[in-house]
């Protein structure tokens, strides 16, 4: 077994605290792999702090057993496995609203939790081949719940990493996850009502992304308060990159997409919907995105816009941040990833409505 330390500190920027909470993450896993379906690693947090965390699972979080893209891997020539797993849409707010206990990792003092995540459905090895990997954590930010504002809280991971190998051999992949039989203007698993709903909002979605557009074209520099606002200070390359990802969008058809009303573990209480980057025009909704309003920054339509800017061939955004502080305070302290954000997209769309 191998292990994986990263000693977080938790800087919560709105809350004046006396000792910033603290959190200690492991990575364990077995030194040699025959097989990739065998790639599992355990993650185990502990909270080192003095006080209580209530921290939310979201999609991209060392919480979650969703197939996200949370590990940097690489081999010893420093290539890395092609990413094929799932991106997300996510509601910091909504959560925190609906108050689902599976929606939270409660922490006391010195207590931990354990989470087991399957490489296998994230990466696929074949490009970067058998041999030794190095696995570590991303760095990104976690969030947990102020219990005096009930309102979600930027923890801000501050760490040195410590690589740790094993040895891959055998498969190097999964078979792919391909919705077979699915064609596109189809829906698959939904009700009459859920695709009435989804034909309704499929055009506010297409208006969102029209106008956001049109936005952009006037704004040359990237110089509006809306642009400020979602992408940051000014800059024309960074402002010709967000215009490629709404001029891509522009051109696709959401009457001609097919509309997955998915009951996987995938679609669990935090997941709105998801998508597989390189599977254009397959859209996977969770229960959780019929209760979202019908218009709005965290809406049916502006997760449409969501989703459709992760597709590889719109602009393959990430997922950074979710939510909308997290949001603007990305743009504002990496503009440069804010403009790769999907949930910046589909705020800065939503508020050109």
């Amino acid at each position: 077994m191998f292990a994986h330390s990263t000693l977080l500190s938790l800087v919560a920027s709105a809350v004046a605290v006396a000792a910033a909470p603290s959190l200690l993450l492991q990575v364990s896993g077995p030194t040699t792999v025959q097989d990739v379906h065998n790639f599992t690693v355990v993650t185990t947090v502990t909270n080192t702090g003095d006080e209580t965390l209530k921290l939310l699972n979201d999609p991209q979080s060392l919480l979650t057993k969703s197939p996200t893209n949370i590990f940097d891997i690489t081999n010893s020539y420093g290539g890395s496995p092609e990413f094929i797993g799932i991106k997300a849409a996510y509601s910091p707010s909504l959560v925190i609203e609906r108050g689902s206990p599976e929606s939270f990792t409660v922490l006391a003092p010195g207590a931990s939790v354990q989470i087991e995540h399957d490489l296998s459905k994230a990466y696929n090895f074949t490009l970067s081949g058998s041999g030794q990997y190095s696995v570590t954590v991303k760095e990104y930010s976690l969030q947990y719940v102020d219990p005096n504002a009930e309102e979600p809280v930027q923890l801000q991971l501050e760490a040195e990493k410590t690589v740790h190998t094993t040895s891959l051999s055998g498969v190097l992949v999964r078979p792919p996850q391909i919705n077979v039989g699915l064609s596109p203007n189809a829906f698959s698993g939904c009700s009459a009502v859920q695709q009435s709903a989804i034909n309704n909002v499929s055009p506010t979605a297409q208006r969102y992304i029209a106008n956001a557009l049109d936005d952009l074209q006037r704004d040359t520099g990237g110089t509006s308060a809306q642009y400020r606002l979602w992408f940051g200070a000014p800059d024309v390359g960074r402002r010709n990159t967000v215009l490629s990802h709404f001029t891509n969008m522009n051109t696709n058809n959401f009457a001609t997409y097919t509309w997955i009303c998915d009951v996987s573990a995938i679609c669990d209480v935090n997941t709105i919907a998801f998508v597989y980057p390189d599977q254009f025009g397959m859209v996977h909704l969770c229960n959780l995105f019929f209760l979202l309003p019908i218009a709005g920054r965290d809406s049916q339509p502006a997760t449409i816009v969501h989703e459709a800017s992760h597709f590889t061939r719109n602009g393959g955004t990430l997922d950074v941040a979710y939510g909308v502080i997290p949001c603007q305070q990305l743009a504002t302290n990496s503009p440069a990833q804010a403009i790769v954000n999907a949930a910046n997209h589909q705020y800065y769309a939503a508020d050109s409505a």
